[in-house]
């Protein structure tokens, strides 16, 4: 059997002790200490055969819930992320302002609308025309401004990101000399716990910077990864690299803007890809090479239209320095809102704005017609009305009067009331008795005689032509004789003589048919009256057409006659004489604004513009400012959501990992009562030895 020595168990008990007051010290002392976490000292018995012979200490570990940990984690890379994104997007609302303030585009641009609209009506005013001049400069300077933000922004997030990346590596490197040393401390079998400490807060600056994954090895070590599982630190990290180049509206990933490479710069991994990089570095990548360069491209598209728009109803009034306006592909406007000034031309002669700057210009001299097509076109939904016709005249060999089946119109309006008469033979130069009569003639037909009997009234008359010519006369309104006739109509005075037709209202001669014909203009331009001759074809027509100031007329495919204003605005047609209109099977529609480009946007022809269904520069503008707003007000809203639950979930993990003081002061007065029993034990033990001892002396 064992000899046991209880004074070498109780002073093992007394070494327990010590450690466990130390450890508990020492949490107490840290219980502010930022990424501290509770430790405590495992003690175990030790036996020698089959005798206790003490207690010894184990290492000392810490307090520790790795699902709460892993959890905090992923919520930390989510607020970084939306706090990053906030603070950007919080630049782009500080610029539109509160609705109220007037200083948003939308408000410059209705402005701009408001000065045009007073100027059409006053537009001999020199203050009014100045008027519409500032506010165009004005909204020039805020088209400007807002893109100078953008870019400032994208090379603020780039300046960020180099932060960022230097970050990351220190953070990597850092956590690859810890883990090297928590893996010799490891197989030396020391503790770890603080070095493990020093770790986590590491890993939880690095998941600030991107959304990370882990691992721990046997060893204790620690392999950092992005989400996607490319490696970032272990015994060894993993360098990342980013060369900062300045960016501007025609700058665009991956060919202008350069990438974030993890590992080697040119064949490493590109992170600047990876969709969930997350954290700050992902969320700053996603503001310069999507989020910015979007708006960036909506506001190109804006003020690309609105160029457009203006000088498609005869006034340049927005353009390059060079007084010239992109082409309508994207690629080509890039940027026009930071270039785009007011035309150079209209700066040196600020009449244009009335006059407009075509140099064949349709504008009749003094009206205020350009002006209302800007106000009532370039600021509504309609860029232009369009004639068009149903009825094939490509061939141009027959004549329209055969093509469309038109004649021309001759008419005779008596002077009199005939139906007062009651009986025509009542005036005393109308003698029936004796038949008297007059001759009608249409064209280079046959005379007919018409002959007035006794009795006979305007109906009986009226009655006696048709018999002759039908469907020639009629009585209008006021009672008095109409004759219509498709080609010339003579009139001859027969028996009744000169005096029996005056009372009839009518006069001996030639009535010459008109030939079909209709009224049209641009705008309010002076109508012109289009004859249709016997012998025009599609050929005459057209040119009869094209020589209207402001007009401009064409076959379509089918051959279908297509009219259209030279510069925009509505068309005015009134069909007459022949109804040739109606032939044509004309009839007249309103044509939309190019619209809006949505797709292949920006520099890369790579983004989506997000506006949709504008139909006016009002609708884009008031769109396009209310999504970038509701989109910062949305990532306001998720960061506040996703950083409380960030510190929920803080809170819980702290009250698991982090030091309890009354707990601790517990602890340590059971740690005390056991300091004091193994004290007591070898102060007994003490005494026992001395009284034997005392024995053997005596």
């Amino acid at each position: 059997m064992a000899s046991v020595n209880p004074l070498n168990i109780a002073l093992t008990g007394l070494k327990v002790a010590q450690s466990q007051i130390a450890v508990t010290s020492n949490n107490v002392a840290n219980v502010s200490t930022e990424g501290y976490t509770r430790k405590t000292v495992q003690q175990y018995s030790t036996v020698l055969g089959d005798d206790p012979t003490g207690v010894e200490t184990g290492v000392i570990r810490r307090t520790i819930d790795e699902i709460l940990l892993r959890d905090y984690r992923t919520q930390i890379s989510s607020t970084s992320a939306l706090e990053t994104r906030a603070k950007y997007l919080d630049q782009i609302q500080d610029f539109h302002g509160p609705p109220d303030s007037e200083q948003s585009i939308t408000a410059f641009m209705d402005q701009l609308k408001a000065a045009f609209a007073q100027l059409s009506n006053q537009p001999e005013s020199p203050y009014l025309l100045t008027a519409v001049y500032s506010k165009a400069e004005q909204l020039v300077e805020k088209f400007s401004g807002f893109s100078d933000r953008l870019q400032e922004m994208r090379n603020n997030a780039q300046s960020t990101i180099s932060e960022s990346v230097s970050k990351i590596n220190t953070l990597t490197r850092q956590i690859a000399d810890l883990n090297l040393s928590i893996k010799v401390a490891t197989t030396q079998g020391r503790t770890t716990a603080a070095l493990e400490d020093q770790r986590d807060e590491a890993v939880k600056a690095l998941a600030q910077e991107m959304d990370i994954s882990y691992f721990k090895t046997p060893e204790g070590v620690l392999v950092v990864q992005t989400k996607e599982g490319q490696a970032l630190a272990d015994t060894s990290p993993i360098s990342v690299t980013f060369n900062q180049v300045p960016v501007g509206p025609g700058s665009y990933y991956p060919v202008s803007a350069n990438p974030v490479m993890l590992g080697h710069p040119v064949t490493g991994i590109n992170l600047s890809d990876i969709d969930t990089l997350g954290g700050r570095l992902g969320e700053l990548i996603r503001l310069r090479d999507e989020t910015l360069p979007t708006y960036q491209a909506q506001a190109d598209e804006l003020a690309h239209k609105m160029a457009m728009r203006f000088s498609s109803q005869g006034l340049d009034l927005f353009t390059m320095p060079d007084g010239t306006i992109p082409a309508n592909t994207p690629t080509s406007y890039v940027g026009f809102s930071t270039d785009m000034v007011i035309n150079p031309s209209i700066t040196t002669d600020k009449t244009l704005i009335r006059k407009g700057t075509s140099t064949a210009s349709t504008v009749q001299q003094g009206s205020s017609e350009l002006l209302r097509k800007i106000v009532e076109f370039t600021f509504g939904s309609v860029e232009y009305q369009r004639a068009q016709g149903t009825v094939n005249i490509s061939n141009t060999v027959p004549t329209l009067f055969t093509t469309l089946g038109i004649t021309g119109q001759a008419r005779v309006v008596g002077t009199t009331n005939i139906s007062a008469l009651g009986s025509l033979d009542s005036s005393p130069y109308i003698n029936p008795p004796t038949d008297d009569d007059f001759t009608i003639q249409v064209g280079v037909g046959a005379p007919q005689t018409i002959v007035i009997t006794a009795g006979m009234n305007a109906s009986g008359l009226v009655s006696a032509i048709n018999t002759a010519f039908p469907g020639m006369a009629q009585l209008g309104s006021g009672g008095e004789l109409i004759l219509s006739a498709t080609d010339n109509i003579t009139i001859g005075a027969g028996t009744l003589l000169t005096a029996g037709l005056s009372e009839l209202g009518l006069t001996a001669g030639v009535t010459t048919a008109s030939p079909p014909s209709f009224s049209i203009s641009a705008g309010q331009n002076t109508p012109s009256t289009i004859q249709i001759l016997s012998t025009d074809t599609t050929t005459q027509l057209l040119s009869k057409l094209n020589a209207v100031a402001g007009i401009t007329a064409t076959l379509t495919v089918g051959g279908f006659l297509n009219i259209e204003p030279t510069e925009g605005g509505d068309l005015s047609l009134t069909d007459g004489i022949g109804a040739p209109l109606q032939a044509l099977g004309v009839t007249v529609a309103d044509v939309p604004h190019a619209s809006f480009n949505v797709n292949n946007l920006g520099p890369g022809a790579n983004l989506g513009g997000e506006v949709s269904g504008a139909l006016t520069l009002q609708n884009y503008v008031s769109q396009m400012v209310s999504l970038q707003s509701q989109e910062a007000n949305n990532t306001d809203t998720l960061f506040t959501s996703e950083d409380n639950y960030r510190a929920v979930i803080q809170t819980e993990y702290m009250s698991v990992t982090g030091v309890n003081v009354d707990e601790e002061m517990a602890n340590l007065i059971n740690i005390q009562a056991a300091y004091n029993a193994a004290s007591r034990t070898i102060q007994v033990a003490n005494e026992m030895l001395n009284e034997l001892m005392n024995t053997f002396i005596r």
